[in-house]
C-alpha cells in the first residue's frame, strides 16, 4: 500500500471497492482501532480531509497493539503488530503546554509520535495477513 494514500486505500477496500481484499469484518476492526487513538466526537476534527498528517503518541499505538483486535487474534499476532508500530518512522513532539513553560524542559516533556495512518496501515495489514493464514 502507497503511504501517501493508505488512509483511501484502506477506505476503497472497507468499502469493498477492491473485491479482493473485502471481508465485511474489516470494518469492525477499523474502527475499534481508531476509536482507540482518538475519541470519536474527534475524528472530523482530528483527520481533517488528510492533506495534514494526524499524529498520535506512540505509547497510545503501542497499547493498540494488544487491544486492536477481538480475543480470536492470538497475542503472539498482537506482538508482532506491536513491533511492526515500533519500527514505524517517528517524530518528537514537545506539547504546547511544555513549550510555553519554563525553559528546562522536563524530563518527560518530550513525547515522541507516530502517524495515525501508519499505524491503521500496520492494524488492518496485520489482520488481513492473518485472516489469509
Amino acid at each position: 500500500i502507497d503511504k501517501e494514500n493508505s488512509r483511501a486505500k484502506w477506505f476503497s477496500v472497507l468499502l469493498g471497492a477492491t473485491a479482493e481484499l473485502y471481508n465485511a469484518q474489516a470494518i469492525d476492526v477499523y474502527l475499534q482501532a481508531l476509536q482507540f487513538m482518538v475519541p470519536p466526537g474527534d475524528v472530523e476534527a482530528r483527520l481533517g480531509d488528510g492533506s495534514s498528517p494526524c499524529f498520535i503518541p506512540l505509547q497510545v499505538a503501542k497499547e493498540l497493539a494488544v487491544h486492536a483486535y477481538d480475543n480470536s487474534i492470538p497475542m503472539d499476532v498482537r506482538l508482532q503488530l506491536q513491533k511492526r508500530i515500533v519500527g514505524l518512522p517517528t517524530e518528537a513532539h514537545v506539547p504546547d503546554a511544555v513549550a510555553s513553560s519554563s525553559s528546562s524542559l522536563p524530563d518527560d516533556g518530550l513525547h515522541m509520535v507516530v502517524s495515525l495512518d501508519d499505524v491503521m496501515d500496520c492494524v488492518m495489514s496485520m489482520w488481513y495477513e492473518y485472516q489469509t493464514k
